[in-house]
């Protein structure tokens, strides 16, 4: 894989923009955007709906974090590319089970994250 420079940084407080305003400010200056990589669904979305707004999704890959009821949406509809999901239970529990282990000195599991993207889906259904 190769690298790939960090263009911008855009901030955000982790709620959804309704109309996608101050998601991508860039945007409006003409600035190609590969991919957005979103600290949640939330923000993912209304980066959607900003590219959508420049007409620019079509040629941008977006993912999110959480895997919402929503982000699965555009997921399903091919407008978010990924979302990974976080259980927050089971986060819980592999804190738990890995601190006894490492208090044991046993060997530690590598753990992944669950990755829903549109093959997904009817496997879901």
């Amino acid at each position: 894989m190769g690298r790939h420079e960090k263009k911008t940084d855009t901030g955000g407080d982790g709620r959804l923009p309704i109309d996608g305003e101050g998601s991508l400010s860039c945007l409006p200056r003409g600035t190609k955007i590969d991919a957005v990589v979103a600290n949640n669904d939330e923000m993912a979305i209304g980066a959607i709906s900003a590219l959508k707004a420049a007409n620019k999704l079509d040629d941008t890959i977006v993912a999110g974090i959480d895997g919402t009821p929503d982000a699965l949406e555009y997921v399903e509809s091919g407008e978010l590319q990924v979302s990974a999901f976080q259980d927050p239970v089971g986060q819980g529990k592999s804190v738990i089970e890995t601190a006894v282990k490492l208090a044991k000195g046993e060997e530690l599991e590598d753990k992944r994250y669950d990755l829903f993207t549109a093959h997904h889906f009817p496997r879901l259904t």
